[in-house]
């Protein structure tokens, strides 16, 4: 398919399966500026949906390049008004938000220190956004756009046509129906996910090289995958693409030694080789071959970016793994693999979380924090068990492979 047809069905998934637009609803539509094609089609896409209104907010990354180079120790956190404004627009009624994501500009922020780097967060924004959140109240979807830059830095050199082929492999684009190829992918992942909730396992075990890792979970958490569903019962897609069923664990009981098995690589932060000892729930040790100083700077934003706040299992041969590739962005390697976030947790598998303070949550063993990064722990050579409450293990995966339930 060329570019236009590309952006036109791509924008047309976004309304139909991601955000699952309603008719009248308002729907914001959020990119950086080199997004615009894509942004502009899912605006079309969006009023031709039966839309009520379709407004855009563009991004501009150098501001926070700018924040980070210039502004002192006390700005580093300041959050930009637009998106603070987006955030209050959002919780005002039942509306939706496509974000388009794909890094334009990747070594932006190479003559940085990490370490500032990685104060140079959003805060109250990111606080607004998880409050949000928490209670369903917004329908949103992330959809990718091929960057030139982007395409350089997954294949060495520049190839638009190539990456935006790897999308449309990735998003199901290449299917003859690509809505009927969803619906049925996510059947399959709400099956997988019915069964390891029917399990009821105390926690799950992963072991291979580097990684002896026990993650406990709560006995009130569901698994899911990332259909989502709003206070209102609008159901949404909230990542394009997507292979994971995850639930939210029990914060304070995660256990042992892990290492990342893929790079790691979003919000001008890029780190490789690392390895993380948890005691009691919390990192208590943190290595990285490169990006250390963002790791440890990341561990410290607040309570709970050292704790484990999402557990998610991927196979490690699927759609996106097949391709053998190292995408540099959190939306497409996370799934390539089992993946953990350090930082918050998600509310929407946790019945009744929604409704508690921040406090509350921590103390029914959420984790709470302004960041969720997701760091991939799965793959080939690892073997993840669940563990039952008379402490036995089942074998889940074995070799990156689904295991028949005993």
């Amino acid at each position: 398919m060329d570019e236009q047809e590309f952006f036109t069905r791509l924008a047309e998934l976004a309304i139909r399966v991601g955000v699952n637009l309603q008719p009248d609803q308002e729907l914001v539509v959020w990119g950086d500026v080199e997004h615009a094609p894509l942004v502009r089609a899912t605006m079309e896409a969006g009023w031709r949906a039966g839309a009520s209104d379709v407004q855009c907010l563009y991004r501009e990354p150098h501001d926070r390049l700018f924040v980070g180079r210039y502004g002192a120790d006390e700005r580093l956190d300041r959050s930009p008004f637009a998106s603070l404004a987006l955030w209050d627009y959002l919780a005002q009624g039942e509306r939706a938000l496509v974000m388009v994501t794909g890094d334009a500009t990747p070594d932006l922020y190479a003559g940085i220190d990490p370490a500032r780097m990685a104060r140079v967060v959003p805060a109250e924004g990111m606080r607004r956004r998880a409050e949000i959140q928490g209670r369903h109240g917004f329908a949103w979807t992330g959809i990718p756009f091929p960057t030139e830059a982007w395409s350089g830095r997954i294949f060495g050199k520049p190839d638009v046509a190539r990456l935006q082929e790897v999308f449309a492999h990735a998003t199901r684009l290449d299917e003859p129906d690509p809505v009927a190829a969803w619906q049925d992918h996510l059947g399959e992942l709400s099956a997988r996910a019915e069964m390891l909730t029917a399990r009821s396992y105390d926690a799950l075990r992963f072991r291979g090289p580097g990684t002896d890792l026990v993650i406990g979970l709560l006995p009130n958490a569901h698994w899911g995958n990332v259909t989502g569903e709003t206070a209102w019962g609008q159901t949404y897609l909230a990542n394009i693409p997507t292979e994971e069923v995850f639930t939210t664990p029990d914060c304070r009981r995660t256990q042992g030694q892990v290492a990342m098995t893929r790079p790691f690589a979003d919000f001008g932060a890029y780190v490789t080789g690392m390895s993380l000892r948890f005691e009691d729930g919390r990192v208590v040790e943190a290595s990285a071959t490169e990006g250390e100083a963002w790791l440890r700077q990341m561990l410290a934003t607040d309570d709970g970016a050292s704790m484990v706040g999402e557990i998610a299992l991927v196979p490690a041969y699927n759609r996106l793994s097949d391709l053998g590739l190292t995408f540099f962005h959190g939306l497409f390697d996370e799934n390539v693999s089992s993946h953990m976030a350090l930082g918050n947790g998600i509310t929407g598998v946790v019945g009744g979380s929604e409704r508690l303070t921040s406090d509350e949550r921590r103390a029914a063993g959420m984790s709470t924090s302004i960041v969720h990064h997701d760091f991939t722990i799965g793959g080939p050579e690892i073997d993840v068990s669940g563990v039952t409450k008379d402490g036995r293990e089942e074998p889940l995966m074995v070799g990156g492979r689904w295991q028949s339930p005993p």
